[in-house]
């Protein structure tokens, strides 16, 4: 589970109705899945780079449509933290590039529909 620095930024960055335990299980997901896709255990980089993608760390990288997107993307796995099919749906949703990008930053500039399989009216803005 995320470290208590993690847990930090997120309580800072959460918008109204978002649940901390949402969002740290959704960072959990993504940097689990980066590390299994490079062949390693976790790190706590890992952990950071989710944070980054998932709009919880600031980076100047991301574009206002982009934090725009991300967030909207949180508020659809409401409840991820207890539901074991969103839980499969999220990790569905991650694209290759987004998977094995050792650099998140690139990553990041090529926006939300390129890392993730957006749910139908979500996109590029």
């Amino acid at each position: 589970m995320a470290s208590e620095r993690i847990r930090a930024m997120v309580a800072d960055s959460l918008v109204p109705g978002e649940d901390e335990t949402d969002v740290l299980h959704m960072i959990d997901v993504l940097a689990h899945a980066r590390a299994a896709t490079a062949g390693r255990p976790v790190a706590p980089r890992d952990e950071d780079d989710a944070a980054k993608v998932l709009c919880l760390i600031f980076d100047m990288v991301k574009t206002a449509a982009y934090r725009e997107t991300v967030t909207d993307l949180r508020q659809v796995y409401r409840g991820i933290d207890q539901d074991s099919d969103l839980q499969r749906q999220f990790r569905a949703s991650f694209s290759p590039r987004l998977l094995s990008t050792p650099d998140v930053r690139e990553a990041i500039r090529l926006g939300p529909d390129a890392l993730f399989e957006l749910p139908a009216g979500m996109g590029a803005r």
